[in-house]
């Protein structure tokens, strides 16, 4: 009977609490999405494809908070109706109470892994491809004014045309803010789809620049020319290739820049960046998310021990001010989760980090499970003081 009614509080709230946050997510992505669908000229699927596939990349947040707070009045629920006053009677003990808060902290913590783990990088391949689709069908529309756009490896500047057959376009290629080559082109009847430019015939001028100077030679350059901002200073930024042309073929994007794949390591699944060779992680870099993602996700058991704690210390006198604190406390453990300090370079390794994450669940249920036992006289009555 306990269970019962817990649980359906529990699946009662949860889901309150899971919805308020997923909207006001939405309401925080929504201007800029909506500037961009505006921007971009998308159409309705477009706009709602970007705003679904956006909602994933905040659950690593949302899910915590959700579970500190669904188990935090799920339980002020059971003590205000006498349920754990009446199950202690019964000699029951905190037994339950300790089986129902493991469930929920496990669920939980299976669900994050779950969507961080598989759902979220495939919000995020989608998110893209309809990032650059909506690129691709602006410059082949030609805008009405200048504009520049991010693509993988580099940055379109479309230059906007005279006549509806032409199509004007720069491809940056940008060492952080030094250049490594700059493509400019005037095509006709040109069509971008995804990476791939295609025309009838391009008009093309490729730069190539130099690497960048070493610090010292840089600065004893500018320094000799006695000026704070120069115009190439000491004359090191020169052009040492160019090539003009005609093609009619289609132009791969990719093939001309150095498209960094890290780049995509947040659209690839969790067990492909766990991947080993039998020592050893394939890459330790690109494990190092998945590993913190594991960690994020064990903080929802955390977050039931907060709620525990909570509802512990919440009296006639706290209740405003008591759920605040734990999700603090919940907040405070998710910054620690996902930062490097429990993640050092010599843990990024298959048995170190199953360890790291094995530990760290094994800690976080026992201390749920001592604070149920200590706090049970709390949990059944709220604590008072006298006057």
């Amino acid at each position: 009977m306990f269970f019962r009614a817990i649980l359906k509080d529990v699946l009662l709230f949860y889901a309150l609490a899971f919805t308020t946050l997923v909207v006001i997510s939405i309401i925080e992505k929504f201007d800029y999405i909506a500037r961009f669908a505006i921007e971009y000229g998308l159409d309705l699927r477009s706009f709602l494809t970007l705003q679904i596939a956006s909602i994933p990349q905040i659950m690593d947040l949302v899910l915590p908070i959700a579970t500190v707070v669904t188990f935090y009045f799920a339980l002020l629920n059971a003590r205000e109706r006498r349920e754990l006053i009446v199950m202690a009677t019964a000699g029951a003990g905190p037994s339950r109470l300790m089986i129902l808060a493991v469930m929920i902290g496990t669920a939980a913590t299976l669900v994050s892994i779950l969507i961080s783990g598989f759902l979220k990088p495939a919000a995020n391949y989608v998110f893209r491809r309809e990032y650059e689709r909506a690129v691709a069908e602006l410059v082949t529309r030609r805008p009405l004014h200048q504009a520049f756009f991010e693509i993988p490896g580099g940055t379109v500047e479309a230059i906007p045309g005279k006549a509806d057959d032409r199509r004007s376009f720069r491809l940056y290629d940008l060492n952080e803010d030094w250049p490594k080559s700059v493509l400019s082109a005037v095509c006709d009847n040109g069509q971008f789809r995804s990476s791939t430019f295609s025309s009838e015939k391009c008009l093309l001028q490729s730069y190539l620049f130099p690497p960048r100077p070493a610090a010292t030679e840089k600065a004893a350059r500018t320094t000799a020319a006695n000026c704070e901002t120069c115009s190439n200073p000491g004359d090191t930024l020169k052009v040492i290739a160019t090539r003009v042309g005609q093609i009619g073929r289609q132009i791969d994007l990719s093939s001309l820049l150095a498209v960094d794949q890290n780049r995509r390591i947040e659209e690839r699944y969790m067990p492909d960046l766990l991947r080993s060779d039998g020592k050893g992680f394939l890459s330790p870099e690109q494990a190092r998310p998945a590993v913190k993602a594991l960690l994020v996700a064990s903080v929802n058991i955390f977050a039931v021990f907060c709620a525990v704690v909570a509802v512990a210390f919440t009296n006639l006198r706290t209740r405003l001010y008591a759920p605040v604190l734990g999700i603090v406390t919940l907040l405070a453990g998710l910054v620690a989760a996902g930062s490097d300090a429990l993640l050092p370079a010599s843990l990024l390794q298959p048995a170190g980090a199953a360890i790291l994450v094995a530990s760290t669940a094994a800690a976080l249920l026992a201390l749920l499970l001592v604070a149920i036992l200590y706090l049970q006289n709390a949990l059944l009555v709220p604590a008072t003081r006298r006057a």
